[in-house]
């Protein structure tokens, strides 16, 4: 008898792209299945927020696990490549400083409605930790003040992105307005 590979994922021995799926993705920690998202951070919370536009909710999860396509990011993989902020100018494009330590993404936190010190975190997850564990929330109604702060993280991205693909340059205040 001759010897024949056997894939042991499936009853008929014969490999699938799907049985390698689910073996990957069994072996993978899931964070959707996780109930911390960060320590002290419940993960079901963060899903709760039902009237905050879907892209929105998934843009932000993607940079929470640093799935966003930062200029450091791709540094990593394509040679002399420019990773400065395309906002300020003065340091790599990472998800903590694009949304806590860039000079446009400060004055869009603390001239907004909310005023946010954004220096008061030290990584982009304290910053959405504590909003998700806040009570009660920044403003007086939660409809009103969870849309305002993801939005002010989602509007920064779309200035980064039209100032790198279109030239085109926004104000913290075009910023604030736009969100």
């Amino acid at each position: 008898m001759e010897d024949q590979l056997v894939w042991t994922l499936t009853p008929d021995g014969q490999f699938t792209t799907s049985s390698a799926y689910r073996l990957l993705v069994s072996e993978q920690p899931s964070s959707s299945n996780a109930s911390v998202l960060f320590e002290g951070c419940e993960w079901e919370n963060f899903w709760k927020f039902k009237w905050v536009c879907p892209t929105i909710m998934i843009f932000i999860w993607r940079a929470l696990n640093a799935a966003i396509p930062t200029r450091n990011r791709l540094k990593k993989w394509i040679p002399n490549f420019d990773s400065s902020c395309p906002l300020c100018g003065t340091e790599g494009e990472s998800v903590d400083h694009l949304f806590l330590n860039c000079s446009i993404g400060k004055a869009v936190w603390f001239g907004s409605e909310l005023g946010v010190r954004s220096d008061r975190f030290k990584h982009f997850p304290d910053l959405i930790s504590s909003w998700i564990s806040l009570s009660p929330p920044v403003l007086s109604n939660p409809f009103q003040s969870y849309p305002l702060a993801f939005s002010l993280i989602w509007h920064p991205w779309l200035a980064r992105n039209l100032a790198i693909f279109r030239g085109i340059s926004w104000s913290p205040e075009l910023i604030i307005e736009k969100a």
